[in-house]
């Protein structure tokens, strides 16, 4: 079903990317077994940090609260699309660096106000994980994931602190590299935007707050 959800999404007219909670799926749909075969990209996860309505909130109360507040979603969405626009499009480790440092103000403005409105909407939610695979444009910087490949180190590694807006955690912005099987060349070469994106539910450590 994740293969079929996969060229679903492939193919239809709208921007649509698959999801899923469990890593043997992620493997299976996108990383390589052996290095010639794939290429680098960019794995951007934002741990615990994702605001998400809790499993006991009916699908009714997502839907109402999808069109009431869909200008504070679009807008949250944006925010992310445009730093992982930035991301793909990064020329140096440097520059994906400062671009990584000013997005961490405005990701806890965006998590402030998501986490607020569900609040005001009766919602409880957990902070979950998410995590976007991202095409890397820029040559110099593809060489550079090579080797960060080879090290197993990170791009970058910022600690967020989300007791300033109220939520007593810790939450963490991470940008590492992934080896993906070449048969997602194509899409990724195809759409500006993130090729794929997966939600993770922490099986512990979970944060969830009741309003």
């Amino acid at each position: 079903m994740s293969l079929l959800a996969k060229y679903l999404a492939e193919v239809d007219s709208e921007q649509t990317t698959i999801g899923t909670d469990f890593f043997a799926y992620e493997k299976f749909n996108f990383n390589s077994t052996r290095k010639n075969d794939g290429f680098p990209v960019v794995s951007f996860d934002l741990n615990n940090l994702l605001p998400t309505p809790n499993e006991n909130v009916s699908l009714e109360q997502i839907i109402n609260f999808k069109r009431q507040r869909a200008d504070n979603l679009r807008h949250f969405k944006k925010t992310i699309s445009d730093f992982q626009t930035q991301i793909s499009n990064s020329k140096s480790n440097a520059e994906l660096k400062e671009s990584a440092i000013n997005f961490q103000e405005d990701l806890i403005n965006g998590v402030q106000d998501l986490t607020a409105v569900l609040r005001d909407s009766n919602i409880e939610n957990t902070l979950k994980t998410f995590r976007s695979l991202i095409d890397i444009k820029s040559p110099t910087l593809w060489t550079a994931a090579g080797t960060i490949l080879n090290s197993h180190l990170d791009f970058v590694h910022l600690p967020i602190n989300l007791t300033t807006i109220g939520i007593p955690a810790m939450a963490a912005l991470e940008l590492s590299t992934k080896f993906i099987e070449g048969r997602n060349k194509r899409m990724a070469e195809t759409r500006q935007s993130p090729f794929s994106y997966l939600y993770y539910a922490r099986k512990s450590g979970i944060i969830s707050r009741r309003w």
